[in-house]
């Protein structure tokens, strides 16, 4: 009874500090929730957002046995839906994808054999046209690295002996993995490149509009208007996806 009121107590405590702090916290925080939140702030960046939709669309060879047929003669694996409630579940969608591009790809073509409507052709016509560009393969790898640090640290705080220490310890682990990942933007790039001529695409940004700045006489020519443009694209990747 003594010890039942000793707890009563606690957290009547913890509850009255988090009020002081914010008025509106009415739960104590839970540590795989937070971690599920953290990763949703992601889909403010819309290239993330689009990424994520491709691989959902993917499912697009579940809606029929021929096609179904078709994707395992290509690739020897199944796919997973993406979880709209747990972030970390998603390394298991990203996985096959990442894995089984070519396959993916050979199966796609595949489909147009069938008959389709236009809708789906359309469909099919996005998705080859996201694989075969480079910043699906530079996303695929990104994300499969964040996933699986999210999802090693998630199974560590579902456990049922995980105490208070080990979920800070492993929150603390995380951040010191993810900022190493934000150092490692060259060898992250490199490996990327590697794939994409490796299956055969161009291991280039999407280029914008070429607009030409006028060079004043003190100005380096040092690089061409290509080399240049191609910097610029990735330096945008890098500050307003991979850093976001």
């Amino acid at each position: 009874m003594t010890m039942a009121l000793t707890w009563q107590a606690s957290i009547t405590v913890l509850k009255r500090n988090y009020f002081q702090v914010n008025p509106l916290a009415v739960i104590s925080p839970c540590a795989c929730h937070s971690l599920n939140l953290c990763s949703h702030a992601a889909e403010c960046c819309q290239q993330v957002q689009k990424f994520f939709g491709i691989v959902q669309k993917l499912y697009i060879f579940s809606s029929s046995p021929q096609r179904w047929e078709n994707f395992l003669e290509n690739i020897d694996c199944s796919l997973h839906s993406l979880s709209h409630t747990h972030w970390s579940d998603r390394v298991d969608s990203v996985k096959p994808f990442a894995a089984h591009i070519p396959g993916i790809r050979s199966s796609l073509e595949a489909l147009f054999q069938l008959n389709l409507s236009s809708e789906t052709k359309n469909d099919v016509q996005a998705i080859l046209k996201c694989i075969d560009s480079f910043s699906c393969i530079l996303l695929s790898s990104i994300w499969l690295k964040v996933l699986v640090a999210i999802d090693l640290r998630n199974k560590v705080l579902q456990a049922q002996n995980a105490t208070l220490d080990i979920e800070v310890s492993n929150i603390k682990s995380l951040l010191e993995d993810l900022q190493h990942l934000r150092d490692q933007w060259p060898r992250i790039l490199s490996e990327a490149r590697l794939v994409a001529i490796q299956i055969g695409i161009k291991d280039e940004f999407p280029s914008k509009r070429n607009v030409k700045c006028k060079k004043f006489h003190d100005e380096s020519t040092e690089l061409s208007d290509n080399e240049e443009s191609e910097q610029n694209e990735e330096t945008s990747f890098k500050c307003t996806v991979f850093l976001m």
